[in-house]
């Protein structure tokens, strides 16, 4: 027939056309994709461009609305409840399954707050979860304003977007099963959604988009707090199961400034009990009160009282206690006739980047990176990339 006459030179093209497919399917099949590359490093995917950040936990309806078009899904049956423009509000009584809701713009209210990306809600025990799933680099932009303020110097705001950009990655890489990586308080990072973003702080974010802190390739668990007080202190005095390289005791000169360098708190006996009891059950009338300390800082406290004897770390004692009430670890404890009076410097931690160091030492002409080396010992700071990726995909199977 017509159809199954061809020229000679068109069955060669053919061929030759078989030949290259079949040589293009082998070499992909040997070279892995970029894609490919990122899936096999859990730390850093593709998929985990995105940080799942808690908003609330509550028994209270909640009020969600967008300014454009929201679609809400189901998320076991992915069906589509609805895509209009109003307000929608979610009773905890009523939600049976978990449900994505994402408007056009990628902008949503919660009970008023304005917040980029998606919002996943879920019933959990009669309570909503309320999830804000956003790009990590749309998530810094709220979350380094609401760590610093944004008319501090350009590098310390580069610096403490690096800090809170390696955090995430360091919590994305280990939160597989949990239906949030972060949640928006100092337990985490701060995160308060758009209304604290700044041009300054967005600045500093962009310009070190994909920069991360490492140590052994890996990235770290860059703590930072506001105030160290005169220096920093080991991480494994501050939490008994840490122990990084990285994490290691730096003096700081930068942070005098700081309207938190020192600080002083009168506690009576009674109010040490009232604020213990909150926290450590079965505390009886407090007899005696001895600190343990580590480079000044308090690390560990022993409390005598009427119902026996109990030991806590000193961070687990000033988280007993309203921040303003003991701001560090690091203070002298005085007897007197009221209960003691506690002399300070600093407010925090102490473990990882001084916040207002950063600030000092940015207004002394230092780059974010000559600050980050400072605080954190032996690292490195890279951009991450495919290569890199790659490198760390190797890695992993040679691994397994």
């Amino acid at each position: 027939t017509k159809n199954s006459i061809q020229k000679p030179e068109y069955r060669y093209m053919k061929r030759w056309g078989a030949l290259l497919i079949c040589l293009l399917a082998v070499f992909f099949a040997c070279t892995p994709s970029s894609k490919y590359l990122l899936k096999k490093n859990y730390k850093l995917s593709i998929d985990k461009e995105y940080i799942r950040v808690l908003l609330l936990k509550t028994a209270d309806t909640v009020e969600i609305r967008a300014d454009s078009e929201m679609k809400i899904t189901d998320k076991k049956t992915s069906k589509v409840i609805s895509e209009k423009k109003e307000m929608f509000t979610i009773n905890p009584d009523k939600l049976n399954n978990p449900i994505y809701l994402e408007s056009k713009n990628s902008q949503n209210s919660l009970n008023g707050n304005n917040y980029r990306g998606m919002v996943e809600i879920h019933n959990v025990m009669g309570k909503l979860w309320v999830i804000n799933k956003l790009r990590i680099d749309e998530y810094l932009l709220s979350v380094v304003p609401a760590e610093i303020p944004s008319s501090w110097n350009i590098e310390a705001l580069k610096a403490q977007a690096v800090a809170a950009r390696t955090y995430t990655y360091y919590h994305l890489s280990r939160n597989k099963q949990a239906l949030y990586d972060l949640d928006s308080s100092n337990k985490s990072q701060m995160y308060r959604g758009i209304a604290v973003e700044n041009d300054s702080s967005s600045e500093a974010v962009m310009k070190t988009s994909g920069e991360v802190i490492t140590f052994n390739n890996d990235p770290i668990l860059s703590y930072f707090h506001s105030t160290c007080g005169g220096k920093t202190i080991d991480d494994k005095f501050v939490w008994k199961k840490n122990d990084f390289e990285y994490l290691k005791s730096k003096k700081c000169d930068f942070c005098k400034e700081s309207t938190k360098y020192s600080w002083e708190t009168q506690l009576s006996l009674s109010d040490m009990k009232k604020y213990l009891s909150k926290k450590f059950h079965g505390i009886g009338k407090i007899k005696k009160i001895s600190f343990n300390k580590e480079s000044g800082r308090v690390i560990d406290v022993t409390i005598m009282h009427s119902n026996g004897m109990m030991n806590i770390t000193g961070n687990d004692f000033r988280l007993a206690f309203p921040e303003t009430v003991i701001r560090s670890t690091f203070f002298n404890a005085k007897k007197n006739r009221d209960g003691f009076l506690l002399t300070g410097k600093g407010w925090g931690h102490g473990v990882g980047m001084c916040q207002w160091g950063a600030k000092g030492m940015a207004e002394k002409g230092y780059n974010y990176k000559s600050i980050l080396k400072h605080y954190y010992s032996n690292v490195n700071i890279i951009k991450i990339n495919d290569k890199y990726l790659a490198a760390k995909a190797k890695k992993t199977e040679s691994l397994q």
